[in-house]
């Protein structure tokens, strides 16, 4: 029997990252709607609009990230990216005064994650053999989702009563995991992506997971941004963070165990599954009532759980050899769904939440759910449809823009 093993100190601590910096993040992310709005009593519409900046940058950002990280190096653009965040926490401790010192701190906060996840990846993958890639990713993933998971827990119980307390602990913690990359990880790991390889990237942009992962992640950020202040006109910020913590500790259990299944679906059958999870889960939210919402988060949860996985794996069956493409058109495509989802977003809860929670709002983002995820289920079979006849009747074959010779998920 193989023995595994044992983790390097470069590979122990970029797992060890991989909790802590999700565990601080989050214990601010998930409550930055309610503190903008609340503390900073900025309108619901600035509010969306800042979100959706932020988000767009972190997520779009990774595609940018992944170039730096090739030309500067690996272990130089992550120091950058944590001295980044770590100025970005600490930003929002005198936002509490000023307020518009929260925009510079938000997109700092942004900009460093989508320097840092590329990086991080690479890292891991270039210490490892090959067979050993699967097994060091999943380490990574499932520590990660637990340190999503974590992070509101660890905070709900002070962060609307303290928030400054709460930015600046965060700020010291990143602080630390700067210090712990500068004195464990060695010399730069290379990379090597030309310019022009990344103009070229960028043109395959209209294939189904694309669009697929456009549509999730716009459906979906309207529960983790909105989800925080719809509940505070009713519960306590205790059960928001209970929600958050059922939420990330299903996808950190129930992911894995589903995968194969996940993976063997029909894509259009996963499409149908997860869109329709979100919107029976949206529809409970509009309850308002603990146990609604409870349901609410496990179907959202499940949505989730199937339809980001699967995005992920058909993206990589378009660039089987190269996975750096696939998580950088991802990365892209969930930036440009969380940011119309931010814009959006804000304008439409201002419109349809009174200030008592009533109103329209949950059910007109389950509509636009359903409605999504039918053109997008339309949209695979009609390209799996094209695909057949032009590439001589195989099955699933899907046409992209870019040549097939060019070389191509976080917090």
């Amino acid at each position: 029997m193989r023995r595994r093993r044992q983790l390097s100190p470069p590979l122990a601590c970029l797992i060890g990252s991989s909790f802590a910096i999700p565990l601080g993040s989050f214990s601010v992310l998930p409550f930055l709607s309610i503190y903008l709005h609340d503390r900073l009593h900025l309108g619901l519409g600035l509010v969306g609009l800042i979100l959706a900046v932020a988000t767009f940058v972190q997520f779009a950002g990774g595609l940018g990230g992944s170039f730096i990280a090739g030309r500067a190096g690996l272990k130089k653009t992550m120091l950058t990216a944590l001295g980044v965040r770590t100025a970005g926490f600490a930003l929002l401790v005198p936002s509490m005064e000023t307020a518009w010192l929260a925009l510079p701190a938000l997109l700092c906060i942004a900009a460093g994650s989508a320097l840092y996840l590329p990086a991080n990846k690479g890292y891991v993958v270039s210490e490892v053999p090959e067979a050993d890639r699967p097994r060091m990713l999943g380490y990574t993933y499932s520590a990660t989702n637990a340190g999503t998971a974590l992070g509101p827990l660890a905070s709900g119980l002070f962060i609307l009563a303290d928030p400054a307390a709460v930015f600046g602990c965060v700020a010291v913690l990143f602080a630390l995991v700067f210090v712990a990359h500068a004195i464990v990880l060695p010399t730069e790991v290379g990379g090597r992506e030309a310019p022009a390889e990344i103009r070229l990237r960028t043109r395959s942009l209209l294939s189904p997971p694309v669009i697929t992962t456009i549509s999730a992640i716009y459906v979906y950020m309207y529960f983790q941004n909105y989800l925080g202040v719809y509940i505070a006109l009713r519960h306590s910020p205790e059960f928001y963070s209970a929600l958050l913590l059922i939420n990330g500790l299903l996808v950190v259990f129930a992911q894995p165990a589903t995968s194969s299944r996940i993976s063997a679906m029909p894509y259009p059958w996963a499409i149908a599954a997860a869109f329709g999870a979100f919107a029976l889960g949206l529809l409970a939210l509009q309850g308002d009532q603990p146990l609604l919402l409870l349901l609410g988060t496990l179907a959202i949860t499940w949505g989730e759980i199937v339809i980001f996985l699967k995005n992920d794996l058909e993206m990589l069956k378009k660039y089987p050899d190269q996975p750096t493409l696939a998580f950088g058109h991802a990365r892209l495509a969930a930036g440009i769904g969380a940011f119309f989802s931010g814009v959006l977003g804000g304008q439409l809860y201002g419109r349809l939440v009174g200030q008592d929670g009533s109103g329209s709002f949950w059910i007109l983002v389950a509509v636009q759910a359903l409605l999504l995820g039918g053109i997008c289920a339309l949209f695979v079979l009609r390209v799996d449809r094209v695909g057949a006849r032009t590439f001589g009747g195989v099955s699933g074959a899907v046409p992209t823009l870019a040549p097939s010779h060019t070389v191509p998920q976080g917090d």
